[in-house]
């Protein structure tokens, strides 16, 4: 048998497949979206040795509630493997396997797919242990991982890992986002290592669908673990499964998106003061206050957590439950389309948004097309472009006709705020 390997990048009813044979440097993909028994055609007729999927393979084992037991609500809900990645909400792998029509049935399709591989070509799953032809990853943190990866904290027996430590990786939804176009850059960096520039019809497929992007990555996984390339590193639990990264790589290097910094507001201009003439400087941000806790009862880590993670996937509207008058949606145009998230009296989030959906009443109705937060009644949303986690304790709002330092003891979840920019406290 021919050096192949391939991936799938996994859908609720249909998924991507590609194909990389090492020794005649081709790529291939099926002409359609696939479901689980044409998968099986499609590599019966197209032979390889190894197949990495962007799913797990079976539910949670809750080795995560028996490693870090202290918070067993908040262990439960994903693996080991999640939660050292920091991978959150509808993300994490829940304890059973989800319906087919829930927001997560790709899931459900991504454990059905490695059953149906392992049971048609007599494979073993990897969980993490290094032996197996199928192997998870995740498309999004392993592109992440090519920028960096480095050690994050240690909680009981569990590291977590910071992949694209400079947050140089942007949104793969929608297109203008730029993350699509640095996704190809990272897979052309890749192809180039092996000595396999991608020609003009690869190119195209990449081009034409993020999914036969996400499909590539897998099979460059299946590739770089089949030939022991590029320290691929099992993060998780081998009882229950792990997502396979890459840290053994000289780190590549993305092209900015040339928007990303549009809409700013100007750096280096004293955020608090009154300018000539006794007049009240604009607010540069809008500032959204959640509590201690986050939408639906998330605590911040999660909150943080889960935006993040939505908006690399493209699932980027925030709810955001307001039912006064305030004018969200042109106030944020106004000020350079910035918000922040606010938990007590510190700011831990900085987002650029690019729209928003208020209604009258409160709903659970989702503007985009797959809502990534727990079941959590809304009076509109706000579609995010770009997120940073930052810790800023130094800001000023508008109290009494004047910037005052912190917020005032009037309260409000909705505040005009002017922020620094670059500084000390800002990460």
């Amino acid at each position: 048998m021919n050096k192949a390997y391939g991936g799938v990048d996994i859908g609720k009813h249909a998924s991507f497949a590609c194909r990389i044979d090492l020794e005649h440097l081709t790529i291939s993909y099926p002409e359609r979206s696939l479901g689980v028994n044409q998968i099986l055609d499609w590599f019966t007729s197209n032979p390889v040795t190894g197949i990495c999927i962007d799913g797990p393979p079976q539910p949670n084992q809750g080795r995560l509630a028996e490693r870090l037991p202290q918070d067993t609500r908040y262990n439960t809900q994903r693996r080991v493997a999640e939660f050292a990645l920091r991978i959150y909400g509808c993300y994490g792998t829940p304890d059973e396997v989800p319906d087919f029509d829930s927001n997560q049935g790709w899931m459900a399709s991504s454990m059905h797919l490695f059953n149906s591989l392992k049971d048609h070509f007599d494979w073993n799953i990897d969980l993490g242990d290094g032996r197996g032809e199928l192997s998870e990853t995740h498309p999004t943190y392993a592109f992440k991982a090519l920028l960096g990866c480095d050690e994050g904290n240690t909680h009981g027996d569990v590291t977590q890992w910071i992949v694209d430590p400079n947050n140089q990786l942007a949104p793969k939804r929608p297109r203008n986002a730029g993350g699509h176009a640095q996704r190809i850059e990272l897979l052309n960096q890749s192809f180039d290592q092996l000595s396999f520039p991608l020609n003009e019809t690869i190119q195209a497929w990449l081009e034409a669908s993020i999914d036969h992007v996400d499909a590539s990555l897998c099979a460059l996984m299946a590739l770089w673990k089949g030939e022991a390339m590029n320290g691929l590193m099992p993060v998780g639990d081998s009882a229950e499964g792990a997502i396979y990264i890459p840290t053994g790589i000289d780190i590549f290097n993305v092209t900015q998106p040339p928007d990303r910094g549009e809409g700013l507001p100007p750096v280096g201009r004293p955020p608090c003061q009154r300018a000539e003439g006794d007049e009240l400087l604009p607010p540069n941000a809008i500032i959204l206050r959640l509590g201690n806790n986050g939408p639906g009862g998330l605590t911040q880590e999660e909150t943080i957590a889960l935006t993040q993670e939505a908006v690399a996937e493209g699932d980027n509207w925030l709810p955001v439950g307001t039912g006064h008058s305030f004018n969200l949606c042109q106030n944020l145009q106004q000020i350079g389309h910035i918000l922040y998230l606010a938990f007590g009296d510190t700011l831990r989030l900085r987002a650029v948004t690019s729209g928003c959906h208020r209604q009258a009443e409160p709903t659970l109705a989702y503007p985009g097309e797959f809502n990534p937060w727990p079941v959590n009644e809304t009076y509109g949303w706000v579609e995010i472009t770009e997120v940073t986690e930052v810790e800023v304790n130094h800001f000023q709002t508008r109290q009494s006709g004047n910037w005052k330092q912190g917020f005032s003891q009037r309260g409000g979840n909705l505040l005009f705020a002017r922020v620094p920019q670059h500084g000390e406290e800002q990460r």
